[in-house]
């Protein structure tokens, strides 16, 4: 998943560099070209001149074009983080540009911080070790039995453990999340979880299409404006859920990515 991270980030970045220099070498000829025509406008008709009478001819001087005549592309992004994708998170901050950038997460750090969401790792690590030595117990057996109650009851605690840290983050406490946008608009929106059947899962929370539909409606800023969404989740990428789910919620999109 990470190195599918790295290569949409290069990709991206080349696409807006060509963007920048498609916009700089349009938008010189055409500055100058409204220079120029301002410039005529201000000049007053010339009356006809004797031909015994001349003048030196009038000098007007053109104003200077600025250097950068457009503003840097701006890349802010809105990241929602089911996974606890931090190499993920890693990559984003290094590949993106620090200026015009900042980057939002969801679940936010004042909600999970580095600490918690390093508990959250640990207890991943031991959930899946458990499952692993679960494996074990099919078939139930006499000999297995007592083993195996005792390691299903150590799953059902690790679990519970790990609903209270993250408290149980859903779609429903994203909402709040979401308030810290403020008025900023988003450039890049980027969706890290599990998925199928419309349902996005991960060590930090869970949140269905319907939760991003409700945000959506709450908060416009945060998808009508994104140009580009990363969608980091199996069959994200299908027909359907591009026509039904994707395009709708982010319809200025120029760049949509799935799986």
């Amino acid at each position: 998943m990470l190195d599918i991270c790295r290569d949409v980030l290069r990709r991206f970045r080349r696409v807006n560099q060509w963007f920048a220099r498609l916009a700089r070498a349009l938008v010189t000829p055409v500055a100058l070209l409204l220079t120029a025509t301002a410039a005529l406008a201000t000049v007053p008709p010339s009356s006809p001149k004797s031909p015994e009478t001349s003048e030196a001819p009038d000098a007007r001087a053109v104003p200077a074009i600025p250097d950068q005549l457009t503003p840097p592309p701006r890349n802010h992004v809105l990241f929602f983080d089911l996974n606890n994708a931090e190499a993920e998170i890693a990559q984003f901050r290094a590949e993106l540009p620090i200026a015009e950038t900042q980057l939002f997460l969801v679940p936010s750090l004042q909600r999970m911080d580095a600490a918690k969401r390093k508990q959250v790792l640990e207890l991943h690590h031991s959930i899946v070790a458990a499952t692993e030595q679960a494996a074990m117990c099919a078939p139930l057996t006499r000999k297995n039995r007592a083993s195996c109650f005792a390691l299903w009851d150590e799953l059902a605690a690790l679990e519970a453990a790990r609903a209270t840290v993250t408290e149980r983050f859903s779609g429903a406490t994203a909402q709040s999340d979401i308030a810290q946008l403020g008025s900023t608009e988003i450039d890049i929106v980027v969706i890290s979880g599990h998925h199928q059947r419309k349902f996005f899962r991960g060590e930090l929370g869970e949140m269905t299409v319907a939760d991003l539909q409700a945000m959506a409606a709450a908060h416009p800023s945060a998808f009508a404006k994104a140009r580009t969404v990363i969608l980091l989740g199996c069959d994200t990428g299908t027909p359907e859920m591009l026509n039904t789910v994707f395009m709708p919620l982010f319809p200025s999109a120029q760049l949509i990515i799935g799986s």
